[in-house]
């Protein structure tokens, strides 16, 4: 299962999130322990203030163990700063809600959910 991590702070490497995570990936008596697959870290800038944002994808499986980390560690610090764990949907191009036309006709628009 993909997680996407939101606000990552400047100069966090891989390897720190990852150190980060592996306390609770660890598994119980009871459960599972999980792997974490691929750690991803996007850098995204606005042209017009020239600020950067950093943001991440972290791949973790087994899914159960995915969503026992974002249960967990909904908000979380790191380096002094809020981030925060949410499920991370790939959507294909050819079904993304956003770019249908507005439409007055309650029917002819169908609602986009996102799970935060």
């Amino acid at each position: 299962m993909n997680i996407y991590l939101g606000r990552v702070p400047f100069g966090t490497k891989k390897q720190d999130i990852k150190d980060f995570l592996n306390p609770t990936l660890r598994g119980h008596l009871l459960q599972k322990s999980g792997n974490i697959d691929h750690v991803k870290i996007f850098i995204f800038e606005n042209e017009q203030t020239n600020k950067k944002e950093y943001h991440g994808i972290i791949g973790i499986t087994p899914d159960h163990v995915a969503t026992r980390v974002q249960k967990k560690l909904g908000e979380f610090n790191l380096k002094i700063k809020l981030m925060s764990l949410c499920n991370f949907f790939l959507s294909p191009w050819f079904n993304n809600q956003r770019s249908l036309p507005v439409s007055n006709d309650f029917y002819a628009v169908k609602s986009f959910h996102k799970d935060f």
